[in-house]
C-alpha cells in the first residue's frame, strides 16, 4: 500500500515569533488580525494557532469579523437624521417629502423617485 503524503501548511513565522509578538502587543484583538495577515491565514486559523501555543486569549473576541447583522450608524449620523424636519428632503432622493396641499388640515406623503 502506498501511504498518502500529507503536506503541512507552512506558516510564514515561527512559533517563537508569533508568541513573542503576542506577548508584547498592546491591542490583542487587533494583533490577531495582524498576525493572521502576516501569515496569510484567517482570523480563526490564527486563534487556533495561538491556542496551540498556549497563549492567553482572555478578552479576545474569538469569532470572525464581517458576519452578523449590520451595525447601527454612529450617533452623530442619527442626530443629523433627526434634525431634519419631515417637510424637508434629505437629498438622497428616496426620503419621504410632505407635498403641499390645498387645505392646511390634510397633508399627503409623496415618495421622491430618482
Amino acid at each position: 500500500k502506498r501511504q498518502k503524503e500529507v503536506w503541512a501548511v507552512s506558516w510564514a513565522m515561527t512559533d517563537g515569533e508569533i508568541a513573542s509578538m503576542w506577548r508584547t502587543c498592546k491591542d490583542r484583538n487587533e494583533q490577531v488580525n495582524i498576525l493572521a495577515d502576516l501569515n496569510v491565514k484567517s482570523r480563526v486559523e490564527m486563534l487556533g494557532k495561538l491556542r496551540e501555543l498556549g497563549c492567553d486569549l482572555r478578552g479576545v473576541r474569538t469569532g470572525s469579523y464581517g458576519g452578523g447583522a449590520p451595525r447601527k450608524p454612529p450617533m452623530s449620523v442619527m442626530a443629523g437624521r433627526r434634525s431634519h424636519s419631515s417637510a424637508t428632503c434629505t437629498g438622497d432622493g428616496l426620503s419621504p417629502v410632505i407635498a403641499p396641499s390645498a387645505s392646511t388640515a390634510s397633508n399627503s406623503v409623496v415618495t421622491a423617485v430618482r
